[in-house]
C-alpha cells in the first residue's frame, strides 16, 4: 500500500517507511522519523540560540524531536522566542536561558494562556515527583500533572 499525504502525523501514524519527494524529485526515503525529521528541518527555520540549546542539552534532557512550528516572537512578559517541537516546545525568554515545556506540562501551560498567559516564562525545567507527577516553575507560579494528567496551577505568592 502507498499512502500519499501532507499529514505527517498520518504518515507517522501508518507507515514504516517514508519518501520525500520535492519538485518531482526524490530528496530522501528511509526509516518514517528519519525522513518527517529531515523534511521539517527543511521546512522551519530554528533560530541559532534555539539551535545552541538543542545542541547542549539533547544528551542530557532527551530529544525534542523535529520542528512543527516556526519560531515566534513574544511581546509578552520581556520578549522572546518560542517554537514548538514533537516532543515539546523551547522557550528563549530574551536576556534569560533558554527552558523547554515538554508532554504533559506543554498541554496544561497552553491551557493556561502559554507565554503570553499569566504564567510567563519557564523558569526550571520539568521534573518528576516521587508520586509519578511532573512540575515545572514558570514566573506566575508552578504547574502540577498528576499521573492521571489531572493539573493545578499553584500561584507564585
Amino acid at each position: 500500500v502507498i499512502l500519499v499525504s501532507h499529514s505527517l502525523g498520518t504518515v507517522r501514524d501508518m507507515c514504516d517507511q517514508a519518501a520525500w519527494l520535492q519538485n518531482g524529485q526524490l530528496k530522501l526515503s528511509g526509516p518514517v522519523d528519519d525522513t518527517i525529521a529531515a523534511y521539517s528541518y527543511s521546512a522551519y527555520d530554528i533560530p541559532h540560540a534555539i539551535d545552541d540549546y538543542l545542541r547542549e542539552t539533547v544528551s542530557e534532557l532527551g530529544p525534542l524531536g523535529w520542528p512543527v512550528s516556526d519560531a515566534t516572537h513574544i511581546d509578552a512578559h520581556g520578549g522572546g522566542i518560542v517554537q514548538g517541537f514533537k516532543g515539546g516546545a523551547v522557550t528563549l525568554p530574551r536576556g534569560l536561558p533558554a527552558r523547554r515545556v515538554t508532554e504533559p506540562i506543554r498541554t496544561a501551560f497552553n491551557d493556561e494562556g502559554g507565554i503570553a498567559g499569566p504564567l510567563g516564562w519557564p523558569e526550571t525545567e520539568s521534573s518528576s515527583d516521587s508520586d509519578g507527577s511532573v512540575r515545572q516553575t514558570f514566573a506566575g507560579g508552578t504547574i502540577v500533572v498528576a499521573p492521571n494528567h489531572t493539573y493545578a496551577v499553584i500561584p507564585k505568592r
